[in-house]
């Protein structure tokens, strides 16, 4: 008489490949949150967020940052300016923003992102158009 555990059963086989599908996709799910929750107490722990700032706004001005900076839209330019200097003013008195006025995890934008990949891709293209000479 054969092993009832090693003969496949035609209902039970693909209900293991479900069950272990829908595993891997609970732990991705937790993993995903965990990742998401411990990166939101890594934002807040910061600090930026509470004087109004966003992530950009803190980036290392090197000569990439700056020409990204020169190519913003005026308008971002001086979005980025009025954050900049607000938080200036409350960090010399000493003080932050009430809290309903903090940047959110979720409203921070990567505005720069766009014109820094831009001026890279053209610095590397540069770099190789010189190696080529």
């Amino acid at each position: 008489m054969p092993n009832s555990r090693s003969a496949p059963h035609p209902l039970t086989d693909g209900l293991k490949i479900d069950f272990r599908a829908a595993a891997v996709a609970a732990v991705t799910n937790t993993i995903t949150f965990r990742v998401s929750a411990l990166g939101r107490w890594a934002y807040n722990m910061s600090g930026f967020n509470q004087y109004g700032l966003h992530r950009d706004d803190c980036l290392y001005e090197d000569d990439d940052v700056k020409e990204a900076i020169r190519r913003l839209p005026e308008k971002l330019k001086d979005e980025r300016n009025y954050r900049i200097t607000r938080a200036l003013h409350l960090s010399l008195t000493k003080t932050i923003l009430p809290k309903e006025q903090w940047t959110k995890y979720e409203e921070d934008t990567k505005y720069l992102e766009p014109y820094l990949e831009e001026v890279k891709r053209e610095r590397d293209e540069m770099a190789k158009w010189e190696a080529n000479k």
